[in-house]
């Protein structure tokens, strides 16, 4: 049986990866394939983040960030050993919402480094097409406030501006296989159509 393939949509929060992922699912199972979605950094299990973060701080503030900071890495270990090896096995295509660059930028917009952990980030399945969805600060920050949801950690303009310089660089390093990066200001359609034009014929290989 042929292996399937990965598609890693990475993307600073508001910036439309998510939206991506379920077109490009969409896509692709219109072509006939067996495909499904994964949101790579997300819990399966409920997670021990909430009422950890809720803890009054008794001293070192970065022990627990760096607990946590692990702990998702664990949880992107997880996914990638427990649902999407298994499915790209079958042959299937995954199409992951997040992946290891977003981790790792997310931590260092934090003030972490994962360098512990890299070990394991570097042995998680390279994705065959990996899109960088890169928009400005100030559209994410709109976008996200338009939802009318608590956005948790992680928001903000400042934040949202180191974090997406922190993914430009990783991509332009190279430092988690190639990256195409798109323009995430454009409508949801035109992304679809950019992002499906760097799947050649609907096949990441």
């Amino acid at each position: 049986m042929a292996r399937g393939g990965l598609i890693a949509v990475s993307g600073i929060d508001g910036s439309g990866k998510s939206t991506l992922v379920s077109g490009l699912v969409r896509r692709l199972a219109g072509r006939g394939r067996t495909v499904r979605s994964v949101a790579a950094l997300k819990p399966r299990d409920r997670s021990p983040v909430d009422w950890a973060s809720r803890i009054p701080q008794p001293g070192d503030a970065q022990a627990r960030e760096r607990w946590i900071a692990g702990y998702f890495t664990l949880v992107l270990a997880s996914n990638a050993a427990e649902v999407v090896a298994p499915a790209l096995d079958r042959g299937e295509w995954v199409v992951a919402d997040r992946w290891a660059l977003d981790h790792v930028a997310n931590q260092r917009s934090f003030g972490l480094g994962l360098e512990e952990w890299m070990t394991w980030l570097k042995a998680l399945p390279q994705p065959d097409v990996h899109l960088l969805v890169d928009v400005p600060p100030k559209t994410a920050a709109r976008r996200i406030a338009a939802r009318g949801k608590d956005p948790g950690v992680g928001h903000g303009r400042d934040f949202l501006s180191r974090c997406r310089g922190h993914m430009r660089q990783l991509a332009e390093e190279g430092a988690f296989g190639p990256v195409t990066v798109l323009d995430g200001s454009v409508n949801e359609a035109a992304l679809l159509d950019l992002a499906d034009a760097a799947v050649p014929s609907g096949e990441a290989r």
